[in-house]
């Protein structure tokens, strides 16, 4: 009886692993598709060059799919073009909003 309840136990772990890892992936397609899409926070405003594939890459590997952090990083990306006066969005100038939000490794 005891090893039926183990390997419940080991089968309910790995559809809960099973599922956090779903969650994630669909998480990061759910952010992929909005930078596609041009989406901004209420009061962000980006320019409207297309955003080249390796920075939606990198916004999506910094942010993990977290859409408050996303959030914060574009405002923040929005912030790093006004005061350099920059017109493109970059992968330098997404590194650097992020280390002046202390996100993750940098």
């Amino acid at each position: 009886m005891q090893e039926l309840s183990g390997m419940s136990e080991a089968v309910r772990d790995v559809a809960m692993a099973r599922y956090r890892m779903s969650s994630a992936r669909s998480m990061r397609l759910k952010s992929k598709n909005c930078l596609k899409k041009r989406w901004t926070p209420a009061g962000v405003v980006l320019p409207n060059e297309q955003l080249v594939p390796e920075v939606i890459a990198s916004l999506i590997r910094m942010t993990g799919g977290n859409f408050r952090l996303l959030t914060r990083l574009l405002t923040q990306i929005e912030r790093v073009l006004s005061v350099n006066d920059l017109h493109v969005i970059s992968t330098a100038v997404v590194e650097a909003a992020r280390d002046s939000l202390v996100i993750g490794p940098g």
